[in-house]
Parts: C-alpha cells; structure tokens; sequence
C-alpha cells in the first residue's frame, strides 16, 4: 500500500511539474503575441503620423498655390488669402464637427482588429 501511494505522489509531482511548464509557457506566448500586436500598432500610428506631415505640407503648398491663383485672378492678393483662409477655416470646422466618424471611429475600429486578429502566420 505504502508503494501506491509513493506512486500516486510522484505521478502528482510530476503533473505539477508538467503542468508549471505549460503555464509558463502559456504566459510567454501570450507576451510575444501582445508584444506583436503592438508592434503593428506602432507601426500604423507612425504611418499615420507620417502621412499627417506630408498631408500638411500638400496642404500648405496648395493652400499658397490657390491663394496666388484667386489673388491673380480677382487682382488682389490679400483677397485670394482671405478666400483661401475662409475655405481652410470651413474644412476645418467640418472636420471638427465630423471627427469622430472621419477619425476616431475607424482607428479605434483598426487597433480592435488588430488586437482581435488570430495569429495565423
């Protein structure tokens, strides 16, 4: 009887054993996927900030462009600038007023499926 028993406890020692070893490494891969996740989701809020500054820079060269242009054809500069701040005041209170559903929404809707995404590679 006393040899069941010495079995029965080294067979739970050794479930123990085997079971420790599946949780640590159960919390590792879980760690590298987080750490992959958010690796892409850097990835993209940086994609996102460098597409910002280009934009701004698209828009500041145009936004001179088209002053010259409505100041050399109405004769007046100062009024093609004026005109062209009235249209950039315009978007930028249509994009104040529709923000959530122009930006906020879709990133936060991306940063879920990347943190909802199955790692299948």
């Amino acid at each position: 009887m006393d040899n069941s028993n010495t079995t029965i406890f080294e067979f739970l020692e050794e479930a123990k054993e085997s079971l420790t070893a599946y949780v640590y490494v159960q919390i590792k891969l879980f760690k590298l996927q987080l750490v992959k996740k958010n690796a892409i989701i850097g990835g993209l809020l940086i994609w996102l900030l460098i597409l910002f500054f280009f934009l701004f820079g698209l828009m500041l060269f145009a936004g001179f462009a088209f002053s010259f242009w409505i100041g050399a054809l109405l004769q007046n500069l100062p009024i093609g600038f004026a005109i062209t701040a009235l249209i950039f005041a315009i978007l930028i209170l249509l994009i104040t007023l529709f923000r959530k559903q122009l930006f906020i929404n879709p990133i936060i809707k991306i940063i879920i499926q990347q943190q909802m995404s199955d790692i299948d590679e």
